[in-house]
């Protein structure tokens, strides 16, 4: 551990507030062991804190001076992507690092768990976290080389909210002399190491950079990268002199695996700086969710309007995006009118409430996975035959469209049916990345079958029916002519969120039982419909007849009684 700074006198040393009696230290239950410590759940000053308790206890006076100066400039960084340092314990048998307690994983578990479902926008907003934390790092005056990054250093929390830790190993940057010799070891964990830093050379900012695309390669891949190397002296011949990395899967986006390449480049001036690294990751995102050109310059112009730029490019205001979307379809309705039934279809499809406390109303948006998944259900954006307003319209009026629901929902959906069960079926988008529909029925023997529409690059709807694959040039006609052969007979119509949006033309047509609501904001529940004054009068008369009828007939067993 080394630092650069003056030796900071007993009176400076307690006025930082950083320097902790073990007396206010409260050892809870272990978290996790490292080379260097061990981390503990507790409590200092009644704060719930993580402990890192040193393995090494009896360090010399000068490496106690240099661990106080590096604690008194980490404590100042303040990141929402860097676990916070609170302040450190110099008493004898009691060395420790005071830290934020964080609720989560090291990624490490959550990548090589197979329990834990990762979808690509999951993984590259983890690598933009940690992006977003290492170029804070590195844009210090001085900066600040991490030194060992790799997963088991990076937290992730319940809602995927990333921590970059342990700047145990951290350093403020070392500038090399003249005559310098390169060192005899190396410090941090080797198979994250570059090249340069194994062969003895500095650590510097592009040697994170080197460690975080072998990070990258983990979390898009979640293998432990160089597992197949048997030797230590087998590695540093593959990665120094024959510049071998871990193999990149064939299904890599393009512009992803250039990037990965760059970063773990042989000669660190070729690496990119983190700034330039969250650039390209924002513009992959963009290209790897949304497949269309003309989608994509739509959502990348959003950015210089997202006010939440934080949040680009994983999700944008909802009013932005159909404010764009009616400009390029030539739909001006579509931003004017928010009871026009294909802004209602849009937003029932689309949009989803963003939690923010400080607002009356919650705050609508739409994620780019949603957007480009739209587009693949129902592009392309810019068709000469026929508008994608159009179609999505024509789609969302049919009893059977349930939009975006789970198999948990549909089943239940399915099962509560009023309808005769034998044929009764549903369509709703797919949760597979590899389709775009999936149908929903109940087949001939009783049972729930989940069955999927995938699309082809021409754009028709693929179906298996039996050996067969089937091609339909639309939903419509998938539908309509598959009737038989997948047994579609009953549209299971109830519980559909766009019941409201089209309530008179499904009743009209007999398939609505109930009206549930679209949305929160949108929804009114279905009123009774109000008495006339003729009903009214109608109704007082039958009530006195039936009254008059009672009061003979009780009059008549009277008279028989008595006689």
């Amino acid at each position: 551990m080394q630092a650069q700074g003056k030796k900071l006198s007993e009176d400076e040393w307690e006025k930082g507030k950083v320097h902790i009696k073990a007396s206010e230290l409260e050892f809870g239950s272990k978290i996790a062991e490292g080379k260097y410590g061990t981390v503990y759940k507790g409590k200092c000053r009644g704060q719930t804190v993580a402990i890192k308790l040193l393995h090494n206890q009896h360090l010399s006076e000068e490496k106690l001076e240099e661990l106080k100066t590096e604690v008194e400039i980490m404590t100042r960084l303040r990141h929402p992507c860097i676990l916070l340092l609170m302040g450190v314990c110099t008493d004898p048998n009691n060395v420790a690092l005071v830290m934020e307690y964080v609720e989560g994983k090291g990624l490490d578990r959550i990548l090589h768990d197979a329990k834990v479902p990762l979808s690509q926008t999951q993984q590259l907003r983890i690598a933009k976290d940690i992006a977003k934390g290492m170029n804070w790092l590195h844009c210090l005056d001085p900066p600040i080389i991490h030194r060992d990054i790799k997963p088991p250093n990076i937290l992730v929390n319940a809602n995927f909210d990333v921590k970059v830790c342990d700047f145990g190993l951290s350093c403020v940057k070392e500038i090399p002399k003249p005559g310098d010799k390169l060192r005899d070891t190396a410090v941090g964990s080797p198979i994250w190491m570059a090249p340069e830093v194994l062969s003895g050379h500095l650590a510097s900012e592009k040697s994170d950079v080197y460690a975080y695309a072998i990070v990258l390669w983990e979390i898009l891949t979640r293998k432990a990268p160089f597992s197949d190397v048997k030797s230590f002296e087998e590695f540093l011949d593959d990665v120094i002199d024959n510049d071998k990395r871990p193999p990149l899967p064939d299904t890599t986006h393009p512009r992803l695996a250039r990037m990965i390449q760059s970063c773990w480049d042989g000669h660190p001036k070729r690496r990119p700086y983190f700034a330039e690294i969250l650039n390209e990751l924002d513009e992959i995102l963009v290209e790897i969710s949304i497949k269309e050109e003309p989608a994509q310059e739509i959502w990348k112009a959003l950015k210089a309007k997202e006010f939440m730029g934080e949040h680009y490019p994983f999700f944008v205001a909802w009013e932005n995006l159909i404010e764009a979307l009616a400009k390029v379809l030539n739909v001006p309705e579509l931003k004017t009118s928010s009871t026009d039934k294909a802004y209602l279809c849009l937003r029932t499809l689309l949009a989803t409430p963003y939690r923010d406390f400080t607002r009356d109303k919650p705050l609508m948006t739409v994620t780019c996975e949603a957007f480009g998944r739209f587009l693949d259900c129902f592009g392309p954006l810019i068709d000469e035959d026929k508008n994608i307003i159009t179609k999505l319209v024509e789609i969302c009026e049919k009893p059977w469209f349930h939009g975006d629901i789970g198999r948990n929902d549909a089943e239940s959906r399915l099962n509560s049916s009023k309808e005769n069960k034998k044929g009764l079926f549903l369509v709703r988008l797919s949760s597979n990345n590899d389709s775009c529909f999936t149908i929903s029925r109940i087949n001939k023997d009783n049972k729930i079958v989940h069955q999927r529409i995938a699309r082809d690059k021409r754009g028709n709807y693929l179906v298996q029916v039996g050996e067969e694959l089937k091609a339909f040039k639309s939903l419509l006609d998938l539908i309509e002519k598959g009737e038989r052969d997948l047994n579609l007979k009953v549209a299971c119509g109830e519980s559909r969120a766009f019941n409201i949006i089209f309530a008179p033309l499904i009743e009209s047509r007999g398939y609505l039982s109930e009206m549930p609501s679209a949305s929160p904001e949108t929804a009114e529940k279905p009123k009774k419909p109000k008495k006339t004054g003729t009903k009214k009068k109608k109704e007082k008369g039958e009530k006195k007849e039936r009254k008059e009828k009672k009061e003979k007939k009780e009059r008549d067993e009277k008279k028989k009684t008595k006689k």
